[in-house]
């Protein structure tokens, strides 16, 4: 998909970013890295557990939105 909106509590070790963001990729014509898909995050859980879900919207392309 172009776009993918992850909706979590956060609660996940930061390999786990690290795992779904090098999947995320695909080699370009040049041997270069390209994102697939933009990730955009949406936090339900507790805001102090979010920084796994703010690094993999930041790191794929996406946008963050906290718990209200």
């Amino acid at each position: 998909p172009d776009l993918i909106y992850l909706l979590s509590d956060g609660e996940f070790s930061p390999e786990v970013v690290n795992e779904i963001t090098r999947r995320n990729q695909r080699l370009d014509g040049f041997g270069d890295p390209r994102r697939v898909s933009v990730i955009h995050t949406i936090d339900y859980g507790a805001v102090d557990k979010n920084s796994a879900l703010r690094e993999l919207a930041r790191l794929n392309g996406g946008k963050y939105l906290p718990h209200q």
